[in-house]
């Protein structure tokens, strides 16, 4: 059977991106699909933007009343999705092939898969680190497979029936992927990782949004997998991250950023372990 088709689209002050994923979304080789969008009240102009290159062809979602809280906002764009694959791509995740949305959804054909997840390549202007992260991370996907978890909703796809049993979390602020595809993978159902399937996507955040990015994300782990803090154990992978970083960066002939490892793997995983420790201190 061929699958129905609804592509949700989640944006915020990402004008420089926006119209290149919009522009590769409606040149796909799959061109039976709905849109809907998710604007959560940008202020740079990608809101127009989007109501410029889409009125008349897609569903506008308005803006939650309150905080945004991810898994809220993807629960009411799942609802009232008519596809029975439901495609997420955020509007910073530009579309690098026209097979994106055919290699994506190809893993549906086995009845046993619920969710698929597309490679990401790091931007032009990703650091050495960053661009190191992202190819471990996705890459052949040979690495991550021996992880205990991964999953990023940033560019994939998930059936709707198993969206609409086992929804996203809305008390989690951060990793609300992570959430919903680990309770999938622990109910026995198969996530798939598509290296055809490309997008560019990357961040390259300041040293306090290193620090609140994984902060958070250490408090979503301890919600998700019920971690708890070891920071002689983060130290450890401080230093065998930052070795692997040099290596990595030598053999880049970025020399600069082998000896700036160290302190940016420190904030990552120091504030990994600082969430963590107050994700329990606050949920005694």
């Amino acid at each position: 059977m061929i699958p129905s088709i609804s592509v949700i689209m989640r944006s915020h002050n990402d004008v420089q991106f926006v119209g290149h994923t919009v522009e590769a979304l409606l040149g796909q080789t799959v061109s039976d699909f709905e849109i809907i969008l998710c604007d959560d009240r940008s202020t740079d102009g990608t809101a127009e933007l989007l109501h410029h290159m889409l009125d008349g062809k897609a569903i506008f979602l308005q803006p939650e009343q309150d905080k945004y809280v991810p898994g809220k906002v993807l629960n009411r764009a799942v609802e009232i999705a008519k596809g029975n694959i439901v495609v997420f791509n955020n509007a910073d995740a530009v579309i690098l092939d026209n097979n994106w949305l055919e290699s994506l959804i190809q893993p549906f054909e086995d009845p046993e898969v619920a969710c698929a997840f597309a490679a990401q390549l790091p931007r032009e202007d990703a650091t050495p680190l960053v661009k190191k992260d992202y190819e471990y991370a996705f890459g052949d996907g040979s690495r991550s497979a021996k992880w205990r978890h991964f999953f990023s909703l940033a560019s994939s796809a998930a059936r709707k029936d198993l969206l609409i049993k086992y929804p996203f979390d809305e008390k989690l602020q951060y990793s609300e992927d992570v959430g919903w595809s680990w309770e999938i993978r622990k109910k026995g159902f198969k996530i798939r990782y598509v290296p055809e399937a490309r997008v560019e996507h990357s961040h390259n955040y300041t040293p306090a949004g290193v620090w609140k990015r994984f902060y958070n994300e250490g408090m979503a782990d301890a919600a998700i997998y019920g971690d708890k803090p070891n920071f002689a154990k983060a130290f450890v992978q401080v230093a065998l991250e930052s070795a692997r970083d040099a290596i990595y960066c030598i053999k880049k002939h970025c020399f600069k950023y082998a000896f700036l490892a160290p302190l940016y793997r420190y904030r990552q995983k120091i504030s990994h372990e600082c969430g963590l420790r107050d994700y329990f201190i606050n949920n005694i």
